[in-house]
């Protein structure tokens, strides 16, 4: 089989990459929590509207509406709890609910009708996308850790940015790859932000509770839900959210509202802090080398 461009669309374990020896990230981040998730028949009508968040402690919980009358729950533990599921998934993942009450008390009337699904690593990357007659989208190329949902739109818009930019340069080889390429450098310069903000979102270490009030300042006021949404839709830049002077007033609140926890927020906080000084010169490498 043969064909002007080959695309990679085979996911985080790609075998194009493979092939073209482009397995090895650019850049990687490991995730710090790990995922678990279950459809569950949902007779709640009051909440067919409403995906919701919640976070109690280290513990990170969510319950997503779905057709049919289902609801999708997904739980994010710390990544080092994942030896707590090993022994029986199902087991744990209904006590893990229990862990976070305001998503046990959603889920009130509700039944699980799957099997638990999980994923105890699944490390963010850039791998290198572009390359003579190949190209790799969606997580093949790009992943980031599914606690922001981001993999999506950017699997979306990516693939129809590459049709668009390829269509016309098809029958020039040396075109199409600097098409590819100039493809790949947009790609890694729209979406290195949002890695780095999902990165520190997806901490499961003492920063939940600095995150957890981080997250109850942004939205009080007037638009305030509306400014933390226009983040995730993308819209605003995420470096907002995670400015220093926010970052301190919320550390401040964890340590007062968290006596038991105190020396996990601020090694969590400390660890934010280094984390973002090294931003910049880490999106400068990337782009740099594209």
């Amino acid at each position: 089989m043969r064909a002007r461009l080959v695309v990679g669309a085979d996911g985080r374990r790609s075998t194009i990459a493979n092939l073209v020896g482009a397995q090895r990230p650019r850049l990687s981040h490991a995730n710090g929590r790990a995922c678990y998730y279950a459809y569950y028949d949902d007779p709640r009508q009051e909440w067919r509207a409403t995906a919701a968040m919640w976070l109690t402690g280290r513990e990170l919980g969510n319950a997503f509406p779905c057709d049919g009358g289902l609801s999708l729950v997904l739980l994010m533990p710390p990544a080092e709890r994942a030896a707590d599921f090993r022994g029986g998934v199902e087991a744990e993942f209904d006590r893990t609910v229990g862990m976070v009450p305001h998503l046990a008390e959603r889920l009130e009337g509700c039944t699980r009708t799957t099997r638990v699904v999980s994923s105890a690593e699944h490390p963010s990357y850039f791998r290198r996308s572009a390359g003579p007659g190949w190209v790799l989208v969606g997580d093949a190329g790009h992943f980031k850790d599914p606690v922001t949902a981001q993999g999506i739109r950017d699997a979306v818009r990516f693939a129809r940015l590459l049709g668009e930019t390829v269509g016309d340069v098809l029958d020039d080889p040396a075109a199409l790859d600097r098409a590819t390429r100039a493809w790949e450098r947009s790609r890694d310069a729209q979406c290195v932000l949002a890695y780095q903000w999902t990165n520190l979102l997806g901490r499961g270490d003492g920063l939940a509770y600095v995150q957890f009030q981080l997250l109850r300042a942004l939205t009080e006021g007037p638009g305030g839900v509306r400014r933390v949404l226009d983040v995730y839709s993308r819209i605003r830049d995420p470096r907002e959210t995670l400015a220093l002077p926010g970052l301190i007033r919320a550390t401040a609140r964890a340590l007062r509202h968290g006596a038991g926890a105190r020396a996990s927020v601020l090694r969590g906080a400390a660890g934010a802090l280094l984390e973002l000084a090294g931003h910049r010169r880490e999106a400068e490498r990337l782009l740099a080398a594209g």
